[in-house]
This record gives structure tokens, sequence and C-alpha cells, in this order.
């Protein structure tokens, strides 16, 4: 047998299974995008760097565990920031609580417990709900544009959707889940087509399986109805308010999704405070933020174009944005973006 055929061959099978294993090609059309990274994580490497190094080798074997089990596609990394696209949003949420909750069962460097950013936390029932690095993840779904990267010959995204999806992401706290209106929009629908088919299999069945079941709830502050549980996902649904992202001028209801299994997390809300009417030079000069915009404990106060009705959100500054540190401005993860 020909030795260069063999190696050739070899060389086409390891090809195979590697685009098996990290497939090239992503969903297109509606995307479910979700923004993940590690909060405090430059503070955790100078915190202790070997015990860093194997937390982020596990973090990162986890993530690409858990998207392959639910379909997702990792579109790109930068550091422990990853941007990854879903075909639905139930798939997208059902990773991100998977993912929480691996987190937690992580056997872990036992030093990197002394940081603030990885020590073990108990609820009220002595249920382990922090442990380890605390990964803020942001979900939002749309029609992004989807191209091949001529240099990576992989699909990328780009687009508003993107930009939003990774304003969201920049929203939470270490171990929180913030999703758009959109996201439980298409919760709401996939679960009860869930239910729907869970029908039709089991005709005899005289009740619907609690596993389908979509509790709802109404708020009457903002007079809307939403999901209060997603059982297929093992989460319940907490309404954070309304809010609007710098560069948008919608106002948008942001959620957040909490593990069954986690309910004893707690995060501070996001801070809002209301706006008053200003004129467009006053409008355009809060518009970015500045060195006094920077409190010492790295909270940065971004505005909106602003309304009388609309909030300004204080972002907590993280590495994503030039401006907003939000995911890959700088890297590409969000290319389009426009201050």
């Amino acid at each position: 047998i020909n030795a260069e055929y063999m190696g050739a061959n070899y060389d086409v099978e390891k090809e195979h299974v590697e685009k098996q294993k990290f497939p090239t090609q992503g969903p297109t059309g509606n995307v479910a995008l979700v923004f993940t990274d590690i909060e405090g994580s430059t503070a955790l490497w100078e915190f202790d760097h070997d015990a860093m190094r194997v937390t982020m080798s596990k973090h990162d074997r986890i993530l690409r565990q858990v998207l392959r089990e639910f379909g997702g596609f990792e579109v790109k990394t930068e550091g422990d920031a990853f941007m990854i696209a879903f075909a639905c949003a139930l798939d997208a949420a059902q990773f991100a609580v998977s993912v929480q909750e691996k987190l937690v069962h992580e056997s872990w460097p036992k030093d990197i417990f002394a940081s603030q950013y990885c020590r073990i936390e108990e609820d009220d029932y002595g249920t382990v709900i922090f442990k380890g690095p605390r990964v803020r993840m942001g979900i939002h779904i749309g029609e992004p544009v989807a191209q091949t990267n001529p240099v990576t010959q992989r699909t990328d995204y780009y687009g508003s959707v993107v930009n939003y999806a990774a304003r969201v992401a920049a929203t939470g706290q270490g171990g929180q889940i913030v999703v758009s209106q959109g996201v439980i929009n298409a919760l709401t629908a996939e679960e009860r087509i869930e239910a729907e088919r869970g029908r039709r299999v089991s005709k005899t069945q005289t009740t619907k399986s609690r596993s389908n079941t979509v509790f709802v709830r109404e708020n009457s502050t903002l007079g809307d109805a939403f999901p209060e549980r997603l059982n297929s996902c093992g989460c319940q649904i907490e309404l954070l308010g309304e809010f609007t992202l710098k560069g948008f001028k919608n106002v948008e209801l942001l959620y957040q999704l909490v593990p069954l299994s986690l309910q004893g997390r707690s995060f501070d809300k996001l801070s809002v405070a209301p706006m008053s009417p200003m004129s467009p030079a006053e409008d355009e000069l809060q518009g970015e933020p500045s060195a006094k915009d920077v409190d010492p404990n790295g909270e940065i106060s971004v505005a909106a174009p602003r309304s009388p009705s609309r909030t300004s959100v204080h972002l907590r500054h993280h590495k994503w944005d030039h401006d907003l540190d939000i995911p890959g401005h700088s890297s590409g993860i969000v290319e389009s973006y426009e201050a």
C-alpha cells in the first residue's frame, strides 16, 4: 500500500472528524445569539496565574461540551469570552442553564476559591449556588447578517442583532443569564409547540404533562404576560424591567433565567434612573461615558439618546467593547458596532 496515499487518506479522515467536532457552517435566518464571559477574569489571572490557567481549560471544556449537546455553533472566542449561535431560543436557553449548573458542580483548583470572583456560596438551605468562575450570559434572537469569514472559512454574524445581543450580555453579572423580550416570546412559542407535540404523542393522556407546562404570570405594572417557568429548560423567568441600551432607541424589557437548581441566587438590580427631558445638545453630551462616569468600583454610567419616558442604564464595566466593554468591538466579535 502506498504510504503517501495512506497519509493523505488519514489527513482526509482527520479533517472530517475535525469538521464534525467544530462545524464551519452556522445557522441562518432567525438565530439565537449567546454572549458569555467570566466576571473578574483579569483580576483572577493576577490573583493566581497557575490556578486560572487550569480554571480556563475547564471552563472552555464545559462550554464546548454543552454547546455541542444542544446544537450550538461556536462563532468565535476572545480570551474567556464566547459568542455562540443557536437555531432556536429553546436550545440557547437550555445551553445557558446547563452551563450554569455544570460550573457549580465542576472540580475547580482549590486556590481559586480564595478569590471573591470564585468563592463558594450557599443559600439559606445549605445548597451551593456559586462555586468557581462566575459566567455572565446574554441571549438575544433575530436575523443577523450571516457571512463566511474569508480568513477562517467559518460562518460569522454582523449587524444590529449581534450588537444588541452583546449589549444584553453586558448588563449582566457573573452567574446571571439575561435575555431580551424577543427571546421570551420565542421561548413561549417553542414551549407551546413542544407541549402540543407531547399531546399528540400521548393521545390517551387526560392532562398535559408537567414537563411541558408553561406557567404564565401577569405583570400588572407593565401589563404584559410572560411565562413564569419553562420546565423544558429547568428554569424560572424573572422580569428585570424596562431598559434602553446605548445606541438603540427602543425601550426593551429584559428578563433573567434562573436555573431551578440554583434558585437561591440573587443579583444586584441593574442601576436605573428616570430620564428627564434634555435639549439635543445635552442629549449628545450625555451619550458617551467619560472618566468622571467611572467610579472606583468599575461601573460606567451609560445613557442612550433621551426622551422624558426613557431610562438610563448603568452597565457594569467589563471587557467586551471599547466604550461599553462589550465583547469583541476591538477583537472583531462585534465588528459592525458604530458608536
